[in-house]
């Protein structure tokens, strides 16, 4: 009978297209696609099996000097391993290096060097899922009747780990998906953070700690978002700013009853406090205007004004107002525009609220108003913005 393991990494194959080979107490046992002329060759992934088998964690990812990336799933004494992959395509110069190291005979040369410059083009953070998906289907029936099998994925990503660089400085190179998320925040880098979620919005940290998924889900976000604070604060903002919003949001999620939608504000939260960060590293900016930017930012659904934001940094109205226009070239209310519409676009990507409800709780005056500054800011209506988000959304009004 053909185990389980082999029955998934047929499938994947099928699905994907990606080649998958299968090994049991490290011999390898299925291959997929079949290439004849391949299978005879050196196995490509035989440098990696024993760093494989070494990884603690039941899965994780490879990524060899070369840059080709395996994801791995283990199973007892069975193994499934995903790959190769790779993010761009791999110049001449290094197919022929990685083909000269796998057979160094010559006699697969070509078929070798085809099948690497062919290879899916994915990232490391679109193969996690794949792996995922092949944990979950391998375990799915170890907690009959309940939906615990949903979450068995969810502790293991935590701890999932990649290795970049030779084998012998593996150990070095060990660091977990959560952590790289802090990182990217903490480095206020947007774009990265914005492509994780859209690739990766499961990956989230989840404590099992009670039979109740809610209750877990909503404990799960508060040491999330917790250390999604912490590399904001490493990365420049001010604790001033980062405690009242972690306030509001674990405010927020315990009124929520859908684990999905406290997912979705979970991703806002870590994208938010990485715009936030790379707001307060703009370039010959002053921690005056820094600290007066996240005042702005934290009371940002309440009427921000610049006597108050003045008098709770201790400086005159007049003096605040004229360092804010020579430092950012724009005045005291143009950025408070700016910032709202910024917020503005997150809630229409990230939350089901109708356009008016978000007008009115950032404190717009009319619809009217709001549509000005929206089409000003961004060169489009909110309702054309909203229209244009990939899974579309209501626009009612």
């Amino acid at each position: 009978m053909r185990s389980k393991v082999i029955e998934i990494a047929k499938t994947l194959n099928n699905l994907t297209s990606i080649t998958t080979r299968c090994y049991r107490s490290g011999r390898r046992t299925a291959y997929y696609p079949s290439n004849a002329e391949l299978k005879g060759m050196k196995d490509s992934f035989a440098p990696y099996r024993k760093e494989m088998l070494s990884f603690k964690e039941p899965i994780g990812c490879i990524t060899t000097p070369s840059g080709f990336i395996f994801g791995f799933v283990k199973n007892g004494n069975e193994s499934l391993v995903l790959g190769p992959v790779k993010k761009f395509p791999a110049p001449k110069a290094v197919l022929e290096n990685a083909a000269s190291k796998l057979d160094p005979s010559g006699k697969y040369r070509d078929a070798l060097i085809a099948a690497l410059r062919d290879c899916p083009r994915l990232s490391v953070y679109s193969l996690v899922p794949l792996i995922a998906e092949a944990y979950e289907l391998l375990n799915f029936d170890k907690y009959p009747g309940d939906d615990r099998n949903a979450n068995l994925i969810s502790s293991t990503v935590i701890d999932i780990t990649f290795y970049d660089g030779s084998i012998g400085d593996l150990s070095s190179h060990r660091q977990s998906l959560g952590a790289m998320l802090e990182s990217l925040i903490e480095k206020g880098d947007v774009d990265a953070v914005r492509e994780w979620m859209s690739i990766n919005p499961k990956v989230h940290f989840y404590a099992e700690v009670t039979d109740d998924r809610l209750r877990n889900t909503k404990d799960s976000f508060i040491l999330a978002s917790t250390l999604y604070g912490q590399a904001a604060s490493l990365g420049g903002l001010e604790r001033s700013y980062i405690l009242p919003l972690l306030l509001d949001a674990i405010k927020a999620v315990e009124k929520m009853d859908d684990p999905g939608e406290i997912g979705i504000l979970q991703s806002s939260l870590a994208l938010r406090f990485a715009e936030d960060v790379k707001e307060s590293k703009r370039a010959n900016t002053s921690r005056l205007i820094r600290k007066a930017a996240q005042i702005i930012q934290r009371d940002i659904f309440k009427p921000v004004k610049v006597n108050d934001v003045a008098e709770e940094l201790g400086v005159s109205r007049g003096y605040l107002s004229n360092r804010f226009r020579e430092e950012t070239g724009m005045t005291f209310k143009d950025y408070i525009i700016k910032m709202k519409i910024r917020e503005a676009k997150g809630l229409i990507e990230s939350s089901s609220k109708t356009l008016i409800s978000i007008s009115t709780a950032l404190g717009f005056s009319s619809q009217s108003h709001f549509t000005r500054a929206f089409r000003k800011e961004t060169g489009m209506t909110p309702k054309e913005y909203s229209e244009s988000m990939p899974a579309g959304r209501s626009a009612d009004l």
